[in-house]
């Protein structure tokens, strides 16, 4: 009878790591120098016992990710690193390879700007949309990064699975050797995944599946334990701090507040002494919330009995004003046998913005919301949508806090996503102190993109 791995077990591989687990062999973890020397920001944060810090993961990916126990997860981190409060989010989309992924992720990744980003996905090899994604989050993030290749698929018959084998072994290859490119840290899951089958030999490759590729629940906790392991010996081994991000205690007593600095992201980390200060941002000479570029647009919803967004992108022109908004997109005349819609776009500030239709660029009437044919992707795969109209919404949100209310000890982003060169900025105190508070500065790498 072939061994399933009891669910029991696998917890206390979570939760104890050295534990012996019995009946059970479980491959020796090797954590490699190169994910030691990635995770300078995340060891930083999370063995500092001497004051409490906020500590945000991002999980993104496709379906393998999607999968992936938050609870889980954040039950472990929590439990290995309890002077650290966790932000943890997965907003991977099943069933989109990194040439959709590329388009999603200006509006679920970059944004976020988390501390460290855990990632991985198929597709987007041949044609560069992977590294189109590693060169996105080098450039624009200061986060700490890990990539994983892909576990063991499978095949209903020996040639066909020797042939899925060495073409996902050439793959996570490529894969591996992005993630060294970029200095990102990499987490080989598809080694450790086959010397856990070798150790095993009463389990097979559809053992730990659901179906030909999708973990089942023995698999999607092997994974994690896979991730977990290494993620927790390398932090242990992580010696060196970040040279991407600095900081600068505030001295002036006055009610202006100026410095420079180089990056894209600064921050304030206040002492009890500051709260209930209330201040305001110029940036670079003017108010922060006249900067057309420091405004975001949200995922946009889906369609009904789908997950992935109607929308894989809806981009901003930043030469025309933005301000914080609530938009709808009323689709109509939905034809799914001919894969065809109609659409009208309403802002709750800008109101009626114009008519459009799939395939056909679409660009709002003030000019400040672009929608490329491309990027719409509304179609359901089952044809039970009876809506005369479907309401899509999104949102356009600012990447930026003005003004600014303290209200406790803690780390506030005041703006992210600049761009990444020399800047001005002036905090002008209403009420309050900003005396002996920090500001901290973020400055990702600038990356020329190879031909």
């Amino acid at each position: 009878m072939k061994f399933i791995l009891p669910l029991l077990i696998i917890f206390s591989m979570l939760s104890g790591y050295s534990q012996e687990i019995p009946k059970h062999n479980l491959p020796t973890i090797k954590v490699s120098n190169q994910l030691v020397k990635s995770l300078k920001k995340t060891s930083s944060i999370l063995t500092n016992t001497s004051e409490k810090k906020v500590f945000k993961i991002q999980f993104y990916g496709q379906s393998i990710v999607s999968g992936i126990d938050m609870r889980r997860i954040t039950n472990l981190l929590e439990d290995t690193y309890p002077n650290v409060k966790f932000v943890i989010l997965n907003n991977a989309i099943g069933g989109y390879q990194a040439p959709k992924l590329v388009r999603t992720a200006e509006h679920d990744l970059y944004p976020q700007y988390p501390d460290l980003i855990i990632f991985h996905v198929y597709g987007g090899i041949e044609n560069g949309e992977l590294e189109e994604i590693f060169y996105n989050i080098k450039n624009r993030l200061t986060s700490d990064v890990i990539i994983f290749d892909h576990h063991i698929s499978y095949v209903d018959n020996d040639l066909g699975q020797e042939k899925l084998n060495k073409k996902q072994d050439e793959n996570s290859k490529i894969i591996k050797n992005l993630a060294i490119k970029y200095n990102f840290g990499f987490i080989g899951v598809r080694d450790v995944w086959k010397n856990y089958l070798e150790l095993n030999t009463s389990l097979t490759i559809k053992d730990l599946l659901r179906d030909i590729v999708h973990p089942n629940d023995e698999g999607k906790i092997l994974l994690e334990w896979i991730l977990m392991k290494h993620f927790i010996n390398a932090v242990q081994k992580t010696n060196e701090k970040s040279n991407m991000i600095s900081e600068q205690v505030i001295k002036d007593k006055g009610a202006v507040v100026k410095f420079t600095f180089n990056g894209n992201r600064f921050d304030v980390l206040p002492t009890k002494r500051n709260i209930g200060a209330n201040f305001s941002i110029k940036l670079d000479g003017i108010p922060i919330d006249k900067h057309n570029d420091l405004y975001a647009v949200s995922r946009t919803s889906s369609f009904p009995k789908q997950w992935w967004p109607t929308f894989n992108r809806i981009t901003l022109n930043k030469s025309v004003r933005q301000i914080e908004e609530k938009w709808i997109i009323h689709i109509k005349n939905l034809n799914l046998e001919n894969q065809s819609f109609e659409f009208e776009l309403i802002g709750d500030v800008s109101g009626y913005q114009g008519k459009g239709k799939s395939g056909e660029d679409f660009v709002s009437l003030n000019r400040a919301i672009e929608i490329l044919a491309s990027d719409m992707s509304a179609f359901p795969y089952e044809n039970t949508i009876k809506e005369d109209v479907i309401q899509i919404s999104f949102k356009v949100y600012p990447l930026f806090i003005n003004p600014v209310s303290i209200e406790k000890v803690e780390e506030i982003n005041l703006a992210r996503l600049l761009d990444n060169k020399m800047h001005t900025v002036e905090l002008r105190v209403e009420e309050g102190t900003l005396l002996n508070s920090k500001l901290i500065f973020y400055q990702p790498e600038s990356l020329k993109l190879e031909n």
